[in-house]
């Protein structure tokens, strides 16, 4: 027994020796991977930190992108004419200014746009030149903050800042005519987590109507007249006028003013003392020449008589005083001729009344008199055998009219449809509202 005894003490110490030896290493390696694991966790949550704020900072810089399209869409509906003409045709320099020297006709270059560019009423203290001004400091591709009142130290909590990439226009169709808008926004700017985003928007950009408005005051339009198209009037101005159903025409208030009348020139005119010594009763006379603008010039003193224009042929009139046109016909006889218009036969006027009534026929002529008085009657006529189109339009009136006032009574259309649309080439720059701006499309 006491051998057997002996025997087993050694044997159960060197097994306990044996397990002390593995445990050591086993506890090490567990401690490893425990470590690992708090290792691999941590980074993990670093990442995810990252991968946070860089998605944080991802979306505060397209907030900034966004809050800078919103602004200059602002400022294009304020002066909706540059809805049509690029930021800049060239490329921006190095400190962001506009390329643009010359007559490039772009935002950086205002003062070569139209002149209607504060024609938008709303814009009440704004001048040509203020709106010139404002429109070329939008002409830069420099940063601008997103809230320049923005007084935030914490770079994580400002807005951020925006800047303009590039504005174009597609007027290629003129069924579809859209302008394009590129900005970029940024956060954390110049820093090593600056976080930068661009977004491109599309819009579409309407011309107020697609035929050019026959009438145009700068003063007041009464009687409730019946008007078969836009009517111009200043802004705050009186209007009581009759317009078809079924059609878009609308009196349009613009700060846009009438051009003034074209002065008569000191040579090349020629002098007519009355519309009934024209043989035949059709200009241009037979011998006479046009001036060196291809325009035939006539100073006419009384229009005691009807005429008619020699289809494709240019003629400007001047008169002076009171001009009666009741039971008077002034054709120009290019109906269905596309590139006829009522911009190739103008009369000029000083100053005075402008007598119209239910027998006056004037068919694609420009009467361009800033200063007159208009007074129209559509009752009572003479004449009634002159149509200005298609015996089955009707068409009666379809002249232009740049007046100051214009006085209706009578029942029927004092004015018809113009054949012109603004689109039309001979269409002055000057005379052409500002387009309407559709809702963005991203």
């Amino acid at each position: 027994m006491r051998f057997i005894m002996k025997s087993q003490v050694p044997i159960a110490v060197k097994k306990r020796s044996s397990e002390e030896g593995f445990a050591i290493p086993l506890a090490m390696g567990m401690g490893l991977i425990l470590v690992l694991l708090a290792t691999t966790a941590i980074v993990r949550s670093q990442d995810d930190r990252v991968t946070s704020i860089n998605t944080k900072d991802s979306a505060r810089s397209r907030l900034a992108a966004q809050s800078g399209i919103t602004q200059i869409q602002a400022v294009i509906n304020q002066y909706r004419t540059i809805a049509r003409f690029p930021t800049c045709v060239g490329n921006w320099n190095s400190d962001g200014t506009c390329s643009d020297t010359g007559t490039a006709q772009s935002w950086a270059l205002a003062a070569n746009l139209p002149s209607n560019l504060n024609a938008v009423c709303s814009l009440t203290t704004s001048t040509p030149s203020s709106a010139q001004s404002a429109i070329q400091g939008w002409a830069n591709a420099s940063w601008r903050e997103v809230d320049p009142s923005d007084t935030e130290t914490d770079q994580t909590r400002r807005k951020g800042q925006f800047r303009l990439l590039s504005y174009r226009f597609d007027g290629s169709s003129s069924a579809s005519q859209f302008g394009t808008l590129t900005v970029e926004g940024r956060v954390n700017g110049g820093q090593s987590n600056e976080a930068i985003s661009q977004v491109q928007v599309n819009f579409n950009v309407f011309s107020p109507s697609q035929l050019v408005a026959p009438l145009w005051v700068s003063g007041s339009v009464s009687g409730n007249p019946q008007v078969n198209g836009d009517i111009l009037r200043p802004c705050g101005s009186s209007t009581t006028a009759t317009f078809p159903s079924g059609k878009d025409y609308a009196a349009v208030q613009t700060r846009m003013t009438v051009p003034a009348s074209v002065p008569k020139p000191t040579t090349g005119i020629y002098a007519l003392s009355n519309i009934s010594t024209i043989p035949g009763q059709e200009l241009p006379r037979v011998g006479d020449s046009p001036d060196a603008d291809g325009i035939y010039k006539y100073d006419v003193t009384s229009f005691d008589g009807s005429f008619k224009i020699t289809p494709g042929q240019r003629v400007s009139l001047w008169v002076s005083g009171n001009l009666d046109l009741s039971d008077r016909t002034i054709v120009n006889q290019c109906a269905g001729d596309d590139n006829c218009t009522p911009f190739d036969v103008k009369i000029y006027g000083t100053s005075g009344t402008l007598t119209l009534n239910a027998g006056t026929r004037i068919c694609d002529v420009l009467l361009h008199l800033p200063n007159y008085d208009v007074i129209s009657t559509t009752s009572s006529a003479t004449n009634t055998t002159q149509n200005c189109g298609d015996a089955t339009v009707n068409k009666k009136n379809t002249g232009i009219y740049w007046v100051k006032s214009w006085t209706a009574s009578g029942t029927g259309f004092a004015v018809d449809e113009p054949r012109v649309k603004w689109s039309h080439p001979d269409v002055p720059v000057e005379a052409v509202p500002p387009p309407k701006i559709g809702p963005i499309k991203e």
